[in-house]
């Protein structure tokens, strides 16, 4: 499983692995941003049709709603794609003090995605969390960011408390799980209604 949560569309990583249904994407990106993909539609190609969550999410987006985002879809993605390995597109130029994206999550969000995903690689089993540095144009942030999820790997596995819900952020996760249900059923993501 990877898990891309650069200001920007992992388009690459997608790309690589669309067909594939040996690699679940998940990609948290600002949209519209370079290089504009990263639709909620494209879920994947062939044997790959619904192993990609694309989540765009408009300019200043903080840690509630990564948190929200996190929360329900892609730990219950993940819960139920049970990875052998998880992967993390660390990018920190989602940071608040970024110069080239528009996000607001701060070390506190970064954090807790980590212990997000350390949670979700104790409960299936996988290796993991390993974090690969991407994007981070302001090196306070950049600093904040890596040092957020050193810290978030050391304390181990916890979920944070449910963010209040946004309903923008509602309505698109809705849109993505209604075209993934069909491929992992509706109890995946039943608390998108």
């Amino acid at each position: 499983m990877i898990l891309d949560w650069d200001v920007h569309h992992g388009n690459g990583t997608m790309n690589t692995f669309a067909n594939s249904p040996e690699v679940l994407f998940c990609s948290l990106h600002q949209s519209p941003l370079y290089p504009g993909s990263g639709k909620v539609n494209e879920i994947g190609i062939g044997a790959g049709s619904g192993y990609s969550l694309n989540v765009p999410l408009p300019s200043g987006c903080g840690d509630a709603i990564y948190l929200q985002v996190m929360l329900d879809a892609v730990l219950p993605l993940g819960l139920a794609y049970k990875p052998e390995l998880i992967l993390v597109s660390a990018g920190f130029d989602a940071h608040e003090r970024d110069p080239v994206g528009g996000m607001n999550l701060t070390g506190a969000g970064f954090y807790h995605m980590t212990r997000i995903m350390t949670t979700l690689a104790l409960e299936t089993g996988a290796y993991g969390p390993v974090f690969v540095l991407e994007g981070g144009y302001d090196l306070t942030g950049l600093s904040e960011g890596v040092r957020a999820c050193l810290l978030g790997v050391a304390d181990g596995p916890d979920l944070p408390p449910r963010p209040e819900p946004d309903a923008a952020t509602r309505a698109t996760l809705s849109s993505a799980a209604k075209l993934l249900r069909p491929y992992w059923g509706e109890s995946v993501f039943r608390s998108l209604g």
